[in-house]
């Protein structure tokens, strides 16, 4: 099968390009998740899975399409793809982390513990008041059926106004936050006082608890792996049999989840294993039926990206991916949003050949500075958090013009980059043994 030669052939040439690297159990880093996690067991994997007896006929969006063709073609490009990521990846490394470590500045620690400790209590208190007035998280649990929380979850996650704002601070500003602070700690554990620790405490407890704030299912285990991705980014090193754990606490914490969430839906054990099955090769569907949809319809260039560029050329604008849902499944598009796949996908969707070849490039540069910016203590402090964020979400395998128009990334690190402002010391020389 092409599939599965492309497979064999990729993961050839990732064991070359990281021949002289750590194992992704000791060391994982963002290169190595995006191999194996969007690229293989969310995007080639599946594709495999719904060619094989023609599975792909007898589900909801993919038996739409003609023939199996299009996942071959959807392979070829995911394979494009994925070839010049790895390649940016590396060729950029060294470039990238030289240039990182020209803006690395001393951390005034008794100025970064105060500043995080002060916004974690600013953050329990909005917390506290949101969970109670909206009914969000563990409350919204406790207090309503499946049904209920179904619509809460869209109100919440797709609302405009103030629920734009909520879903800012509780979906970035605080996990990142959290994960600023633990950052923080590991880099320097003994500047820590007891009232210090209790604060972390109180810190991590939030990130863990704004990741079910909108009853998502799979929140709580990116949280968990934003935390294990900060502990390598401090310059820790994995157990290898803690490593092989976290796939079984993953299929644990969602499943949980599932059951808190679905409640009444939920008969037996199958129906979990189905659903989750279900979840994890439907992530390629997008990417698929783009390759069926603009094979006959114009891409979309710029009106694609956002609403400014849009503008520019006199049209609306709609993601690639928001595109897709309303035309294959318009009854699933006020729940959905999008149907969110791998990037290359909606590259393909915005400028057709083009984009194939140079989103992995544009991805590949993102990452690796993301990557870099653990040689700066500067950075480190803007840019933890997303980090975390980049390394525990599935980013690649759900969307692309994200990456052309990174205002959300804006966003993110905006209030970040004030903090280190105001805890880095810019007068002093910068010297290792202040990291």
């Amino acid at each position: 099968m092409l599939i599965f030669f492309l497979i064999i052939i990729s993961f050839v040439f990732y064991l070359i390009v990281f021949r002289s690297t750590d194992s992704i159990f000791v060391k994982p880093n963002l290169f190595k998740m995006v191999f194996f996690r969007d690229y293989l067991i969310l995007t080639m994997i599946p594709y495999c899975y719904y060619l094989y007896g023609n599975r792909y006929q007898d589900h909801y969006i993919l038996g739409q399409l003609n023939d199996g063709s299009y996942f071959y073609i959807a392979a070829i490009f995911a394979f494009v793809f994925m070839f010049f990521f790895l390649l940016t990846c590396r060729f950029f490394e060294l470039p990238m982390n030289v240039l990182t470590k020209k803006v690395s500045y001393k951390i005034v620690y008794s100025r970064a513990i105060y500043t995080v400790n002060f916004l974690t209590l600013m953050m329990l208190f909005y917390f506290i008041f949101v969970s109670v007035k909206f009914d969000g998280g563990v409350i919204g649990l406790m207090k309503y059926p499946t049904s209920t929380l179904e619509v809460m979850r869209a109100k919440y996650t797709q609302g405009g106004g103030f629920f734009s704002l909520n879903k800012i601070i509780l979906k970035s500003w605080l996990p990142m936050l959290s994960y600023l602070s633990f950052y923080l700690y590991l880099k320097n554990p003994l500047k820590y006082k007891r009232v210090d620790k209790f604060i972390l405490k109180i810190a991590l407890s939030l990130g863990l608890l704004s990741s079910v704030w909108f009853f998502e299912k799979s929140v709580v285990f990116f949280y968990l792996l934003g935390l294990v991705s900060i502990y390598v980014y401090s310059g820790r090193r994995l157990n290898k049999k803690f490593s092989m754990i976290i796939p079984f606490a993953a299929l644990g914490l969602v499943s949980l989840m599932y059951i808190l969430v679905n409640q009444d839906k939920i008969q037996d054990s199958n129906y979990l294993l189905d659903i989750l099955l279900h979840r994890t090769s439907s992530q390629a569907t997008g990417s698929v039926m783009a390759v069926h949809y603009f094979d006959s319809h114009d891409f979309l260039y710029l009106s694609g990206i956002s609403n400014s560029l849009a503008a520019l050329v006199g049209e609306n604008f709609q993601s690639p991916y928001s595109l897709l849902i309303d035309f294959y499944v318009p009854e699933y598009a006020e729940t959905s949003g999008a149907l969110s796949s791998f990037a290359v996908g909606e590259a393909y969707a915005l400028f057709g050949l083009i984009g194939v070849f140079l989103s992995g490039i544009i991805v590949g540069l993102y990452y690796s500075f993301f990557e870099a910016t653990k040689h700066s203590n500067f950075l480190s402090v803007i840019f933890v958090g997303v980090y975390g964020l980049f390394f525990s979400h599935f980013y690649v395998a759900s969307s692309f013009y994200g990456f052309l128009w990174p205002v959300g990334l804006a966003y993110q690190t905006i209030p970040f980059f004030i903090i280190a402002i105001i805890i880095c010391d810019f007068k002093r020389d910068f010297n290792p043994s202040n990291i």
